[in-house]
C-alpha cells in the first residue's frame, strides 16, 4: 500500500465519524429543525455517506492521488467544525 491509500483510509475513518456526528444531531434536534434545514442535514448526510463509498472505491481500484482526496477531507473537517460551532453558538 502507498501513503495515499493510508490518506484515503483515513478519510474513510473521517467520513464515518462525520456521518456518526450528523445522525447523532438529526436524532437529537429533529423536532427543532425547519424544514429548510432538514433538508440541508439529509443532504449533508448523502454527500458525506456518498464521499465514504467513493473513497472506498477509490482505494479498491487503487487510482492516482487526485483533487477529490483533498476536497473531501477539507469537507468532512468543515462540516464537523460547522456543527460545532453551531452546538456552541450562546445566541
Amino acid at each position: 500500500m502507498e501513503p495515499v491509500d493510508f490518506w484515503r483510509i483515513g478519510n474513510v475513518a473521517l467520513g464515518t465519524i462525520t456521518l456518526t456526528v450528523l445522525l447523532l444531531d438529526l436524532k437529537k434536534y429533529a423536532a427543532e429543525l425547519s424544514r429548510r434545514r432538514l433538508y440541508l442535514t439529509f443532504a449533508l448526510i448523502m454527500l458525506v455517506f456518498l464521499g465514504i463509498v467513493f473513497t472506498i472505491e477509490l482505494v479498491w481500484n487503487i487510482n492516482l492521488l487526485g483533487l477529490k482526496t483533498a476536497l473531501y477531507t477539507a469537507a468532512c473537517i468543515w462540516c464537523l467544525f460547522g456543527i460545532w460551532i453551531s452546538r456552541n453558538d450562546p445566541s
